[in-house]
């Protein structure tokens, strides 16, 4: 409500019309807000049946009983808000556990944890999620990787374990030919340089690239609910709950991200809802529980102003709660609204929800290849040198790997992903070294001298130093 000290109140609204800015003024009287909206909204509805039509430079003041409405064109300017959808609660507002509702109270998110049942062994939880760490020892069961994939925890004798590669051998006319391809994908690159160039040095190498993969499990708990629509529910009556690592959950396939949502047995258990106290139904707060707002058509008299003839109101005179009055629209004139928080029903159903998440953490490290970047090295196809999977792997032995480099940061790798995943279920581990062929070409053209490589199985090139990549080069050569 508008205190009566307003004496001369002037507003802003845009809700009546895109192209209307509505300006009203309040003389005195003690008005509802919702009131000021239907004068803006009964002042289109007067202008649409008579007919009516504003110039965009045009201003006219209407006065209707002690309201004046003043509107002129303005811009458009999008008007309304979006209808949360039925059944769904707005999100907690920075987390305090509590949002405002569409009247303005603030209601909490969450049923009280008070009125929750005591379940053993999960007494400490709320509505946030819990870390569960892992039952020593901090490893998982094998068995469900799939079978045809070698398992193997420990560097042992055998031609399985030892880093095997060749390197495809490339001629010059090979390498000329992937440039003269690369050279074309570019529309501005000249071809006159990779046709007339001099190969000055031309050599194999290879890049070696390490990938770690670490699958582990982790498991939340949480107090939960949802609106109970009947049936029954498994509640403490039916046995003890287990506890988060008792339960059975099996990811769908290894080493993929994934994450699972399960309600704990024997924890769920029946509560009026907590916001509309099992009635199902609150208050409408446009029209306060009345199911109608005045009409400010005719200030509540229910006949049309200016009328010698005292004709009825054309925009209350179909209200089903009489002259003077409009329906709500909000609540349908029934002066009630759905509850969102429990559907209508009245009931939640409270219990402890157990959230499995899958996770693969990655770790990788690029050793060798002269000067050609290590993103090049990991976007491309390569040979598959070695590959092992296990539960704990250990790193690669130096002794089998022709770059030290590579075993340190194999050993380096391993036990970051180790560190990092101390409170969570480490289930396997796999590890990786890819093998890929370069050749390095040095070349001189006129009086440029520069270097360009040709990398992977499928032949890729990488031309920094390319003399042929502005506009000029397009002319023919």
């Amino acid at each position: 409500m508008f205190g009566s000290s307003w004496k001369n109140f002037i507003g802003t609204h845009n809700a009546c019309s895109p192209d209307l800015e509505c300006k009203f003024f309040l003389h005195g009287d003690r008005m509802d807000a919702d009131d000021v909206f239907v004068a803006l909204e009964t002042r289109n509805l007067l202008d649409g049946v008579s007919g009516r039509k504003e110039d965009d430079d045009k201003r006219e003041d209407r006065i209707c009983g002690n309201i004046t409405i003043d509107y002129s064109p303005s811009a458009p300017y999008p008007s309304g808000t979006l209808q949360r959808p039925h059944g769904t609660k707005p999100p907690p507002e920075a987390d305090s556990g509590f949002y405002r509702g569409d009247d303005g109270d603030i209601i909490p998110s969450a049923p009280p944890l008070e009125v929750l049942d005591a379940v053993a062994g999960y007494e400490t939880l709320s509505f946030d999620s819990v870390n569960c760490p892992p039952p020593s020892p901090t490893y998982g069961n094998f068995e469900w990787l799939d079978p045809a994939q070698p398992i193997l925890n420990s560097w042992g004798p055998g031609p399985e374990n030892s880093l095997r590669y060749t390197i495809p051998q490339m001629s010059e006319s090979m390498a000329k030919t992937a440039l003269l391809a690369h050279v074309k994908n570019h529309c501005c690159w000249g071809v006159g340089a990779a046709k007339n160039m001099c190969i000055t040095s031309f050599r194999h190498t290879t890049a070696f690239h390490y990938v770690l993969h670490t699958f582990t499990e982790k498991r939340e708990a949480r107090w939960a609910w949802s609106p109970h629509v009947g049936g029954d529910v498994d509640g403490p009556e039916q046995g003890n709950a287990p506890s988060p690592w008792e339960i059975s959950a099996v990811p769908s396939k290894p080493f993929h991200n994934e994450v699972s949502n399960i309600e704990v047995p024997h924890t769920a258990s029946v509560k009026p809802c907590h916001r509309c106290k099992g009635a199902g139904t609150l208050g409408c707060p446009h029209c306060h529980g009345k199911g109608w707002t005045r009409c400010i058509a005719c200030h509540g008299e229910g006949f049309g102003l200016g009328s010698e003839s005292r004709e009825r109101c054309i925009v209350c005179g179909t209200s089903s709660h009489g002259h003077g009055r409009q329906d709500c629209t909000r609540c349908g004139a029934k002066g009630r609204i759905s509850c969102s928080i429990c559907d209508s029903y009245g009931q939640l159903k409270c219990f402890i929800q157990l959230t499995v998440s899958w996770k693969v953490t990655v770790g990788e490290h690029v050793t060798g290849g002269d000067d050609l970047p290590p993103d090049l090295v990991r976007q491309v196809d390569g040979q598959i040198g070695l590959e092992e999977t296990g539960v704990r792997l250990t790193p690669l032995p130096p002794d089998i790997i022709p770059d030290e480099t590579l075993a340190m940061a194999s050993a380096q790798l391993i036990t970051d992903h180790l560190e990092t995943s101390a409170d969570l279920l480490l289930l396997a581990q796999r590890h990786q070294v890819r093998i890929v062929p370069i050749t390095v070409i040095d070349y001189q053209w006129k009086r440029h001298a520069g270097r360009y490589y040709v990398y992977g199985i499928d032949k890729r090139v990488f031309a920094p130093d390319y003399p042929q990549t502005c506009c000029c080069g397009c002319s023919i050569l």
